[in-house]
């Protein structure tokens, strides 16, 4: 059982850039998020989500981006320098009515090393608010960086 970390609310929102910050229990800030806003739209191809991650706030340890599939979610992990790390393959159908979507963490030749689990609610939570509950598993020995990054992909 790992650390609890709680946050994820919007610090600042702008036209063109939401933040996010990551706290941990001692409310002390723990992950600095930046990302742009984008068209969501899903036959939009040139203008695929993107995440910057920074800890502490000002020093990038690495990004999330989407890459272009009109079949299923992909994204790409990638350390500081931009270069793919990992990547996330979720399902073609991303409706599961009771019952977790899952999508699955790869390595970059396509070995399975973990999951993002997006959580079932029940009816009414999943119906009537906005709000997911993810969870993340990865293996120990990744990257502090890494794991920094695949949690930081719950928010995109």
């Amino acid at each position: 059982a790992g650390q609890r970390l709680s946050g994820g609310a919007a610090l600042g929102t702008s036209v063109s850039l939401q933040l996010l910050l990551v706290l941990d229990n001692a409310s002390q800030e723990v992950l600095h998020l930046v990302r742009p806003y984008r068209c969501n739209c899903c036959w939009c191809c040139c203008y695929r989500q993107e995440m910057e991650v920074q800890a502490p706030a000002g020093q990038t340890i690495g990004f999330v981006r989407q890459r272009c599939s009109l079949i299923k979610p992909e994204f790409d992990i990638c350390g500081a320098d931009g270069s793919p790390q990992i990547q996330i393959i979720g399902p073609v159908c991303q409706c599961a009515p009771c019952g977790d979507i899952i999508f699955d963490v790869l390595t970059t030749t396509g070995d399975k090393i973990g999951e993002v689990r997006k959580q079932w609610s029940g009816i009414v939570k999943e119906m009537f608010t906005d709000a997911d509950n993810f969870g993340v598993t990865f293996p120990a020995d990744l990257s502090v960086s890494i794991k920094a990054s695949l949690l930081a992909a719950t928010f995109l």
